[in-house]
């Protein structure tokens, strides 16, 4: 098993694996590991790759899609990613945030994402990577309704809120 600190962990959809994110410092900076590993057997199905010109800076949450195929990731660097839950490449990058991201999820359906931070609320199109609302207000925990046509977020302050679609 991996002897690094875990600091986050997402079970898959099916319940037959389980992503885990580490930090470590590597000459001063602070780098995310992510993990999925069968639960069954406890070995590592994928590590997920990132490359310099876009590294896993501080992952603050993580969420699987749906059917388990995909992952997205919110970072201290302000971005949303999106990753292939197989191969564990990232397949883009949902940039608009001024703060750290610190909650994703996927709607029900798998092709929509939300993602939460200090400075906004934004929705984006999970195919196209576009924009599709940003709602200003501060979250530090987002979810979707089980219809997918409410965004559920609470704030700092504790306050529960809600944004029709």
């Amino acid at each position: 098993m991996y002897l690094n600190t875990i600091s986050l962990l997402c079970i898959s959809p099916d319940g037959r694996q389980v992503l885990t994110v580490t930090h470590e410092n590597y000459a001063h900076h602070d780098w995310t590991k992510m993990m999925l590993w069968d639960i069954t057997t406890g070995n590592i199905v994928t590590t997920f790759s990132h490359s310099l010109s876009n590294p896993i800076r501080m992952v603050n949450t993580v969420c699987f899609s749906p059917d388990g195929s995909r992952v997205i990731s919110g970072s201290i660097d302000g971005k949303m990613r999106l990753w292939d839950a197989v191969t564990g490449k990232c397949l883009h990058n949902f940039e608009g945030h001024t703060n750290s991201v610190d909650s994703v999820c996927f709607s029900p359906d798998g092709k929509k994402a939300v993602s939460g931070s200090l400075d906004r609320i934004k929705l984006w199109d999970i195919e196209s990577g576009d924009c599709i609302r940003t709602i200003d207000r501060e979250a530090c925990s987002v979810r979707f309704n089980l219809g997918g046509t409410k965004i559920i977020s609470i704030n700092d302050n504790c306050q529960l809120q809600c944004a029709l679609l």
